[in-house]
């Protein structure tokens, strides 16, 4: 044996793949799961050579004995002989499962859809260039535009953006509502209370989710018109005492403007001897619940008294609990102060 001297070489390797490796490898990637997942090389080669045109592929799957023998296949069903390679050409894929996967999203995108048409409130989604991609039917209802009138087009967000904020909103979590005028395709104008966040939706930039307040922005300020048109004068207050609204006639009573009532106490306009007896009112008031009446005076802005009368009732929360008072004020011709 002659030895070889030292030096560089070059080596050729070449791995050797055997039939049985290459069917093992075909038969797995025809396997449904394979093509449901993407992952076959052979997913869309149905009908094309993939063999050399002398081979033919078949399973049996009623041999006896043998190691894949059944008689019903994954899905219940009954198996039968079929050539899976015929003259070198894939004539067969388990498709089996792919149908069952298309299926199933058909069946969860249908019953997604449903749940987006039937909700009772405006969804409406953009993507990064505030085109409309989601235009649900609630928007539809309120607005009177269709969802062939917004998708894919810029016209929600410029109809939305440019409406006029009527209030600057309040929090909701961390998001905050913020109640907007929309035009709609009959010239009526809608205030709706919009919410807008983000979620993780594939072409979803942004969504805003909406609920008309109309008929309720429509009865709120039809009491408030009530309320600072009456002759009495009407002031609502926290527990504490804390001023929440006061209509015109409790501001002409009192001398004050709107602004320097709004978050100070009634205790401010309050002499001191009326103090004890006025905290006693609410008081009784949260316990028993039954209106009172009573007479104190007010201090003026220009420093003067006013006597006045009177009438306090409890105003509860949602869940029923006391939150406030609302008070009757008309002047009076006397008032008593508490005996000390």
């Amino acid at each position: 044996m002659r030895r070889i001297g030292l030096g560089l070489l070059l080596v050729l390797s070449c791995a050797s793949l055997t039939f049985a490796q290459a069917v093992t490898s075909g038969t797995g990637a025809i396997n449904g799961r394979a093509v449901a997942r993407g992952t076959s090389f052979l997913k869309d080669r149905m009908g094309q050579q993939i063999f050399a045109k002398g081979i033919r592929i078949v399973d049996n799957p009623h041999r006896k004995r043998g190691l894949g023998s059944r008689p019903f296949d994954g899905e219940g069903l009954p198996t039968k002989r079929r050539a899976i390679i015929d003259g070198g050409v894939l004539t067969f894929t388990d498709i089996g499962a792919v149908k069952k996967l298309e299926a199933s999203l058909r069946a969860s995108e249908s019953r997604l859809q449903q749940l987006f048409d039937d909700m009772p409130v405006m969804i409406v989604a953009f993507d990064e260039r505030d085109r409309t991609v989601a235009w649900s039917k609630e928007c539809e209802r309120v607005t009177g535009y269709g969802a062939k009138d917004m998708i894919g087009k810029p016209d929600a967000f410029q109809l939305l953006s440019s409406s006029r904020t009527s209030t600057d909103g309040n929090l909701l979590g961390k998001h905050r509502v913020q109640v907007r005028s929309v035009a709609c395709k009959d010239g009526s104008i809608r205030y709706v209370a919009w919410l807008s966040t983000e979620l993780p939706l594939p072409g979803w930039s942004k969504c805003w989710i909406g609920l008309d307040v109309t008929e309720q922005r429509e009865a709120s300020e039809r009491i408030l018109g009530l309320f600072d048109s009456s002759a009495d004068a009407l002031a609502f207050t926290t527990l504490e005492g804390r001023f929440l609204e006061v209509n015109r006639a409790f501001l002409a009573l009192t001398g004050y403007t709107r602004e320097e009532l709004l978050g100070t106490s009634y205790q401010a306009l309050t002499p001191t001897e009326y103090r004890a007896r006025n905290a006693e009112v609410v008081e009784r008031l949260v316990k028993t619940g039954r209106p009172a009446t009573f007479e104190k005076e007010y201090i003026k802005k220009d420093g003067s008294r006013i006597g006045v009368s009177m009438r306090a009732f409890l105003v509860r929360g949602s869940d029923g609990k006391p939150i406030g008072t609302g008070n009757i004020v008309s002047a009076a011709t006397h008032a008593e102060p508490s005996k000390e």
